[in-house]
């Protein structure tokens, strides 16, 4: 952050200091707490700041980011330290350090200032007074997890003009499906229909396990596989399985690339590459089961150094029957039956 003040002069300095709400890194803060554009889940991380819950007791969000997730424009005005959001029918702004702010140029009141987080150069502002700024209803709920007894805040934005009971039942479905519907299991992320769908992440025990793209409540599509914290498996799935991409052994080094046609937690049939070192030493079908390795009928060996070495019948990992012998530069040994 140093960089970033370089070129502010003094005097602009001591203005912020004395006439801003500024905080830092240090200030208490609660980040239990999950927001919702209808019954989509917002994603938060790092680079977009995380709601959280303030020492008062007050829930503050994002100003960004809860203004674009609910397809609002969004300005910064810089010389004015104020936050500007507009969508089709409204326009809210907010000044860092007021309780007071505008929608569209009516004078209201929040019961807690906009902050400027200097530590993430971002603006902070309660969640009611930005959503009913931008005309949206909005409501929450208290969601304990049956996996670890944590408790968090969930928060709601209305944008469809849902009834009262319409939204009520949104927030039925959240409710349950965040609370785990099976023991030690919890989703954060995207919903629609009252499941998992779009980008989200699944924990069992408080532990991430899965992070990628759902559909109906099962992973499908990019997603990454976690095992004990570590990735195990990284590409495509269907259907809640694995279908193609790469397994890791426990080191973080390659093991196999390719397509999966059977998965369990400790075996898995496929066709591809196999990994020593992070070097392929065949290709073709295997099955690897407790740890243990089974070659296809037919594949290609390959030299340590990485060029291929055989192509053809296999028996066990030893060439048997018909294929073709390879030297390192390409040019053939052997060709024919053995």
């Amino acid at each position: 952050m140093q960089k970033r003040f370089l070129g502010i002069s003094l005097a602009v300095i001591i203005f912020l200091l004395l006439f801003s709400t500024v905080v830092g890194a240090s200030e208490a803060r609660n980040y239990n707490v999950k927001v919702f554009v209808n019954e989509t889940e917002i994603i938060f991380d790092d680079n977009t700041g995380r709601p959280y819950i303030n020492k008062d007791n007050r829930t503050m969000l994002p100003f960004r980011k809860v203004a674009e997730a609910a397809k609002a424009e969004v300005q910064w005005v810089a010389a004015e330290q104020k936050a500007v959001a507009t969508n089709n029918a409204n326009t809210v702004e907010m000044i860092v350090g007021k309780k007071e702010y505008w929608k569209n140029g009516k004078v209201e009141m929040m019961d807690t200032e906009m902050i400027l987080d200097i530590s993430e150069s971002r603006t902070y502002a309660p969640f009611r007074a930005i959503s009913e700024g931008l005309g949206y209803q909005v409501d929450y709920t208290r969601v304990v997890q049956k996996s670890d007894n944590k408790e968090f805040l969930a928060v709601f934005n209305f944008t469809q003009g849902q009834s009262k009971e319409e939204q009520q039942n949104i927030i039925e479905e959240v409710k349950n499906r965040l609370q785990g519907t099976e023991a030690g299991l919890s989703y954060e992320g995207n919903t629609s229909d009252g499941k998992a769908n779009g980008f989200g992440k699944l924990y069992k025990n408080n532990q991430l396990i899965y992070e990628g793209i759902f559909a109906n409540d099962l992973p499908h599509g990019d997603g990454v596989l976690l095992k004990d914290g570590l990735v195990h498996f990284k590409g495509i799935f269907v259907n809640g399985e694995p279908n193609k991409g790469v397994i890791f052994n426990a080191d973080g080094s390659k093991l196999f690339d390719g397509s999966i046609s059977y998965w369990n937690d400790e075996s898995f049939i496929g066709e591809g590459q196999l990994y020593a070192d992070n070097k392929v030493i065949y290709q073709g079908e295997l099955i690897i089961q407790g740890g243990g390795i089974a070659l296809g009928n037919q594949g290609s060996l390959f030299y340590d150094s990485g060029e291929l070495y055989f192509k053809g019948d296999l028996y066990g990992d030893t060439p048997f029957g018909k294929g073709i012998f390879y030297n390192k530069d390409g040019s053939v040994i052997f060709e024919g039956e053995f």
